[in-house]
Order: C-alpha cells, then sequence, then structure tokens
C-alpha cells in the first residue's frame, strides 16, 4: 500500500512538471523535466545511505547536539535524516520554473519537523521565508503520529501554517544550485523525489 501511495505521488507531481514543461518547449531547447532520487521506495526495507553536503552536516553539528545523522530507512531517537540534491542548475540559458518534492516519512514524534531550503549558511537556523519548517502533524497532507505517508509539495509555493504568505525556493535553487531536506529528529524517511522543470523565464 505504501509503494501505491508514493506511485501515486509520484505520477501526480511528474504530471504537473510535464504540464509546465510542455509551457516552455518552444523556448528552450534544453527544457523539460528530470527526476533526482534518494533512496529506494521499498517500505523501509534496509539502510540506504542519504547524501547530506558539509554545510548541511556543519549546520546540523552547530545546532544540534547529535552530529550524526541517520541513513534511510534507519528508525531510532534523536539523529537528523538530512540530504542535500546537488548539481540542480539545468545547462544552457534555462533556469529551474518549477520544482516538487515527494517524500515519504515515519512520524515517531509530535515535535518532529520536515524542513526545506538551500543552507548556504552553516549559521542558519531553517526559519520563514528563506526555509520551509513544519512540524509532520502539521504539513498539507499531515502525517499523524505512528504513522508513514508519503507528501508531495510544490517547491514554488509551500504552504506554512503559521505565515500568510507561501514560500517559493526556486529563487534561491537556481542561485545555488543545490536543495538541503532534513528530518528531524525522531523521525524516518523511506525515500525522496525531488522533480525539476527548465525553461526560458
Amino acid at each position: 500500500m505504501l509503494r501505491k501511495i508514493v506511485l501515486v505521488g509520484v505520477i501526480l507531481a511528474v504530471a504537473s512538471a510535464v504540464g509546465l514543461a510542455q509551457q516552455y518547449n518552444t523556448l528552450c531547447n534544453c527544457c523539460g523535466y528530470i527526476v533526482h532520487r534518494v533512496c529506494n521506495c521499498d517500505n523501509f526495507n534496509g539502510a540506504e545511505p542519504a547524501a547530506p553536503s558539509d554545510i548541511l552536516l556543519e549546520q546540523i553539528a552547530t545546532h544540534y547536539p547529535i552530529s550524526e545523522t541517520r541513513p534511510c530507512d534507519s528508525e531510532g531517537n534523536n539523529m537528523y535524516w538530512a540530504h542535500t540534491f546537488a548539481d540542480l542548475k539545468p545547462a544552457g540559458d534555462c533556469s529551474i520554473v518549477g520544482a516538487f518534492l515527494c517524500i515519504t516519512i515515519c512520524n515517531r514524534a509530535d515535535n518532529d519537523h520536515l524542513k526545506i531550503g538551500v543552507m548556504h549558511d552553516p549559521g542558519a537556523t531553517w526559519t520563514y521565508p528563506e526555509f520551509f519548517n513544519v512540524r509532520l502533524n502539521q504539513l498539507t497532507p499531515l502525517i499523524p503520529l505512528n504513522a508513514c505517508f508519503t507528501v508531495t509539495l510544490d517547491l514554488s509555493r509551500l504552504i506554512h501554517p503559521n505565515y500568510s504568505e507561501p514560500i517559493n525556493l526556486l529563487p534561491a535553487i537556481n542561485e545555488h544550485g543545490w536543495l538541503d531536506v532534513a528530518v528531524d529528529d525522531d523521525s524516518s524517511v523511506d525515500s525522496a523525489q525531488l522533480i525539476l522543470v527548465s525553461g526560458v523565464q
């Protein structure tokens, strides 16, 4: 069932990406969509490594007492899951005009968060509006305690429950060329996929 839910989320995200790509396909020969993956969608079947950047690891070590991060499919307490989607800048004159994150998380604590953004400063603290930092049980759709869900998020319009204006991460991704994702600190991640659409704005 979990794999079917993930598949539906990915299909919806890809459909949105294809729709965006079609709007730009007469403007730029590098237009289209590409999928970046970390770990397999295998219902938490065996640990697989994520790949957080040095900056992201330094940020976690600066602000959290345990600097080690957990791999995908790993259960346990008091440890971040973290990954950096790197080398995202499209070729030629294109830029990223759409981005969708599809991530499968098991929520193991009421105060755990999903954190998304471009961590270019280890001193940053995942604050609005530069970062999306929301409790798992406040996501849309929310992930209840002790439940495993797949959420698909439009990174150009991230809705934070405490703020009226949505967050658009596309300018930061275009500027720096990577995206950081983290989940703290008792919850686990099965897999994540980042779907990008490129075009001329």
